[in-house]
């Protein structure tokens, strides 16, 4: 014998507010969306991904070139097709590498709040084009020059309160951090 569940029954006023009070405000909701839209892929997949498609991008040249000493061949419609995926694969492939830069520039919040306390200076970090993205190696690499570098305006290029209000400053200094694209550069 089989029973069947009663049918449920629709919420109740209360439990109706209450689920809304539970749902996630607009930031929220838009990083749960990005968080059901994204998925991890280990590093070293990515690299050999990236490998092959450089592999299929020099077959490719070495095909075309050929393609144009015959002119009149009939692998000219194919292999221009061959040439569109191709560039396009590349390009997707490389968007995989990228990441944002605010992912270098975490840690610096903390550090800059650390030096102020340390060094008895009163320090605003400011923070413009954070996700601004660069290829991850690219982004390894700089991380360190660049926390080196703001450690240093820190120790060096903001005096502390008093000498900034008798040279007529505010007393708290600003180090500012931008990063942007411009003329396929990225200039931080």
């Amino acid at each position: 014998m089989v029973e069947e569940a009663p049918p449920a029954a629709a919420p109740k006023p209360a439990k109706a507010a209450a689920a809304k009070k539970d749902a996630p405000v607009d930031g929220e909701a838009k990083e749960s969306a990005i968080a059901n839209q994204s998925i991890r892929v280990n590093v070293e997949l990515l690299e050999n991904l990236m490998t092959m498609v450089s592999e299929l991008v020099l077959t490719r040249n070495q095909v075309l070139q050929i393609l144009r000493k015959h002119k009149d061949s009939e692998f000219a419609a194919p292999l221009q097709r061959l040439n569109h995926v191709t560039s396009e694969l590349q390009e997707g492939v490389m968007k995989t590498r990228m990441q944002p830069i605010g992912n270098a520039w975490a840690k610096l919040p903390r550090i800059i709040r650390d030096l102020s306390h340390e060094l008895k200076k009163k320090i605003d970090l400011i923070m413009i084009g954070q996700d601004t993205e660069l290829d991850r190696q690219v982004l390894e690499m700089i991380k360190d020059p660049l926390t080196h570098m703001v450690r240093n305006s820190a120790d060096h290029a903001i005096e502390i309160p008093e000498e900034r209000r008798r040279a007529g400053k505010p007393e708290t200094g600003k180090i500012t951090l931008n990063a942007y694209h411009e003329g396929g550069h990225i200039i931080i």
